[in-house]
């Protein structure tokens, strides 16, 4: 790509002029996350903050209160931050490569389709790897949006964005149906799976983690690096080739990253609704259409929305366990429908 080119010239240095307020603004909201972070540890456990910080910091294994800090709440928050990131760059990048408003990974079938997977190996074939699994769900994840975007470029319109969101939905549904009846028909199992069905952090610890952080980490900093290429695929595909982009092969590396974030997130978590949905367009909403911006607050802003929603829900519910889905839903459903009647996606 050549960023010489009069258009891409004058784009990126208009954004370079809003440098500044950017970085103090990603600053703060990394401060906030932080404070969000330690509220969520300190509930139910009536610590105080140097507890925490011992337990974290100086761990020790006999130490009842460490242990419920160390094994339970660190990892579950962690997992927040991660899936909470992962998903709203997913979001993110599918909205970029398919110029859709309305994409993201479960309105793709994407999470659908890799829980699906996740689910068939568990039952099935009990004895895989358990560093396999993100890699299965990623085939699946794949595999499903393939058969959306199939069946959506079926007439003589082709691809429209309502079109690939209603076939996204649909496989979704189906997806989720046979989940259901799988889950059903094992009932030993219905208890550990059901967060394959509504997504859940209940019950993450450090072997989960290590399988998540590092796809989640690897597609964050691709992404990072594909960033300036996504401003360009907002010219449109001929502006961008036209500067130098090879379309074809970079929306095929992109939508591969957006596949991995997502599909490594339902391997620990679940298919979490609407983050990745409502993110990129409340991060635009922030900071503007800048991708090199875009990306790097969709993630903190979804680490935020994730770990205030997981310990909202904790805080309301409690002592019962809901899954945070629920509230994510209640805030995207409608989000949803708004943006469907929107003019600019028909």
């Amino acid at each position: 790509m050549d960023t010489r080119n009069p258009v891409s010239r004058r784009f990126f240095t208009r954004s370079e002029n809003k440098a500044l307020p950017r970085i103090l603004l990603f600053f703060l909201c990394l401060l906030l996350l932080a404070i969000v972070m330690v509220l969520n540890i300190r509930f139910g456990t009536g610590l105080s903050l140097d507890a925490i910080w011992k337990a974290t910091i100086h761990y020790d294994p006999h130490n009842q209160q460490h242990q419920i800090i160390h094994d339970l709440r660190l990892p579950r928050v962690l997992a927040a931050v991660l899936v909470g990131a992962a998903l709203g760059i997913s979001g993110t990048i599918m909205q970029i490569i398919t110029h859709n408003p309305l994409a993201a990974p479960d309105t793709l079938g994407v999470n659908a389709g890799a829980a699906f997977t996740v689910l068939i190996t568990l039952l099935f074939l009990p004895s895989v790897p358990q560093d396999l699994i993100p890699v299965l769900a990623f085939a699946g994840g794949i595999f499903t949006m393939i058969l959306v975007w199939g069946i959506s470029s079926v007439g003589s319109r082709g691809v429209t964005p309502i079109k690939l969101a209603l076939a996204g939905v649909a496989v979704a549904t189906l997806m989720r149906t046979m989940s259901e009846g799988l889950i059903l028909a094992h009932s030993r199992a219905a208890f550990t799976l059901t967060y394959l069905l509504k997504g859940s952090l209940a019950g993450i610890r450090w072997d989960d983690l290590e399988l998540l952080i590092p796809w989640t980490v690897g597609g964050i900093i691709v992404a990072l690096l594909f960033s300036r290429t996504f401003n360009l695929m907002r010219l449109g595909d001929d502006v961008a080739t036209g500067l130098g982009v090879r379309v074809p092969l970079f929306r095929m590396a992109a939508g591969i990253v957006a596949v991995i974030l997502a599909c490594s997130s339902v391997a620990v978590a679940g298919p979490i609704t609407f983050v990745g949905l409502v993110i990129p367009h409340m991060t635009r909403l922030v900071v503007g259409i800048d991708e090199r911006w875009v990306i790097p607050f969709s993630g903190i802003f979804g680490a935020l929305l994730l770990t205030l929603t997981d310990w909202v829900t904790r805080v309301v519910f409690n002592p019962q366990e809901v899954t945070i889905s629920i509230l994510t839903a209640l805030i995207g459903a409608p989000f949803f429908i708004v943006l469907a009647r929107s003019r600019r996606v028909r």
